[in-house]
């Protein structure tokens, strides 16, 4: 059980440093320096952006379209790729499931 843990929690973390570095990319092909997102985005801690670009933080979910329109980002776009390096479970059922046109009544 112990090693099952560590072993998700291994993988988890890999995945917000692929997320992490994802986001550097994007920003870097937006033209911005971290300070220059991090006033965009109207951000206390300019660091902040390093920490979620080194996988040691994570976009709250509730600005995922602010972040998407600074970084010149389509939102369901952005949205969807970030679920796939944070939630990967909810992205496996909501996006995946969408984009092969699976559906369920509410």
């Amino acid at each position: 059980m112990v090693v099952q843990t560590i072993l998700k929690d291994a993988h988890r973390q890999r995945l917000r440093e692929e997320g992490g570095s994802w986001l550097r990319k994007k920003r870097e092909d937006a033209g911005l320096t971290q300070k220059q997102l991090s006033e965009i985005l109207d951000l206390k801690i300019y660091t902040f952006i390093s920490q979620v670009e080194l996988g040691r933080g994570r976009i709250p979910f509730e600005r995922y379209a602010e972040w998407a329109r600074a970084l010149k980002i389509d939102e369901y776009e952005f949205a969807a790729k970030v679920l796939s390096f944070y939630e990967p479970a909810i992205f496996d059922i909501v996006i995946s499931g969408r984009d092969q046109g699976t559906t369920n009544a509410l």
